[in-house]
């Protein structure tokens, strides 16, 4: 078993284990000791290696042998180095099959005691092909277009060492806020890398190993919190863990970010466990809340943080579009889906939707859409459809309420209200287009 914070060995410890054939069981870092006894008994683990601080409170592991990376404490404990000194340095000649049991990760245990999951050698290899794959694939620049002014008051403070440590992004969905904030965070941690941030252009080199770790979720520094997607809301669990990682000893003694993404979905309990960390942070913590400003933040919240909102002008949404699909696509939208308020996000997620089911992008319109929605039930199976229905629905009033006499505001509201209560009852969504169908579409 392996139970440190990151560092080499954790690496070293990993891959040896691996290579020889045995089982690794990497526990999690932040468990107490009586949840890593627990990690150990079940998953009847020989030899633990760990840091200094994951071995105390383990004495009574008699039949467990324990490796010190930090130092050896006593005679039951012995230091990495001298446990490896005298091993070989190749690896021994034994067969491993790919089916073979290569590690036990452990489930939080939030709902009960932590579960062991298996995965083979070949899960494993499968992993880092795929890593492989996506790094070689994957676009190798990340540009950010519209919202300037903002990231260089944000640069200005931090080269003033005045950036504040409790921030409030607000604006409308899908302007690229998440991206904003990646951004920032690429230009803070490649300060000091050759590969730094250009500032130039806005952008960053994505094959960078810093930018993959803050890609990926896995820079020690930095901690995402968004909600699951098995669950409603973000809840208390999360804070706590938020809470433990405020605890935590910074990597490199370096500044520490905390994003915190739909803050409107936190918890009354998520919330208030929230607010208590905001009110006195580290000076080494910046907490980075971001908000769709159709949705309110609790005003408690909200008084604590500086707040910055963001908004794209429509030639930054029309060059976010072009630059997205690498062609001049923005001029070939039904001009039923262009307005100030429609974000790239959304006509990114469209024209992938129409080109997908080969309907025309320039000649569709928002009731050749409706109908096709419909027809096929796309309400029901697709995650883009499901997700903008209420726009949708507000386009058609939007072009419609002025033009046909059987579409006035009493049928708007009729149908608005009808909807709402289909979404909050988990109602029949079938029988609402339905009668939609009937009243508006059909001729």
């Amino acid at each position: 078993a392996i139970c440190m914070q990151n560092n080499p060995e954790y690496i070293f410890a990993y891959l040896g284990i691996l290579g020889i054939g045995a089982v690794c069981v990497p526990l999690n870092s932040w468990w107490v000791p009586a949840e890593v006894i627990y990690g150990l008994e079940h998953s009847d683990a020989k030899l633990l290696i760990a840091d200094e601080r994951r071995l105390k409170g383990l004495e009574s592991m008699v039949n467990v042998t324990k490796i010190s990376t930090s130092y050896a404490a006593d005679n039951s404990f012995m230091s990495f180095t001298d446990f490896i000194k005298d091993q070989d340095t190749s690896f021994p000649e034994i067969e491993i099959q790919r089916n073979d049991n290569a590690t036990i990760y452990y489930t939080s245990g939030s709902t009960g005691r932590p579960k062991g999951v298996l995965s083979s050698q070949k899960g494993v290899i499968a992993t880092m092909f795929s890593w492989a794959c996506y790094s070689t694939v994957m676009s190798e620049i990340s540009k950010m277009i519209g919202h300037k002014p903002l990231f260089n008051n944000f640069i200005y403070l931090d080269q003033i060492q005045k950036f504040p440590n409790k921030i409030l992004l607000n604006g409308p969905k899908g302007i690229g806020k998440k991206l904003f904030v990646n951004h920032f965070l690429n230009y803070f941690y490649l300060k000091e890398n050759k590969q730094s941030y250009n500032l130039k252009n806005y952008e960053y080199n994505l094959s960078n190993y810093i930018s993959k770790l803050i890609s990926s979720n896995s820079h020690p520094n930095i901690l995402k919190i968004y909600r699951k997607n098995d669950k409603k809301i973000i809840d208390i669990d999360q804070i706590r863990e938020m809470i433990k990682f405020t605890n935590q000893t910074s990597f490199n003694n370096d500044r520490r970010f905390i994003i915190i993404e739909n803050v409107n979905l936190l918890g009354i309990n998520s919330a208030n466990a929230l607010l208590k960390s905001i009110e006195e942070p580290n000076n080494k913590i910046h907490f980075i809340l971001i908000n769709n400003s159709e949705f309110k933040v609790l005003e408690t919240i909200k008084s604590r943080c500086l707040e910055f909102k963001l908004n794209l002008l429509n030639s930054e949404a029309m060059e976010i579009v072009n630059y997205h699909f690498e062609a001049d696509i923005y001029k070939d939208i039904n001009l039923d889906f262009i307005n100030n308020y429609n974000s790239p996000s959304f006509l990114i997620s469209l024209v992938n939707f129409l080109e997908s089911n080969d309907l025309s992008i320039k000649d569709n319109s928002i009731e050749d859409l409706l109908t096709y929605i419909i027809k096929n039930k796309s309400y029901a199976s697709n995650d883009f459809i499901k997700e903008y229905l209420n726009l949708f629905i507000e386009l058609f009033f939007y072009k419609n309420i002025n033009i046909s006499k059987k579409i006035s505001f009493k049928i708007k509201k009729y149908f608005y209200l009808k909807l709402s209560f289909v979404k909050k009852y988990n109602l029949d969504f079938e029988s609402f287009f339905l009668e939609f169908n009937d009243k508006l579409l059909s001729e």
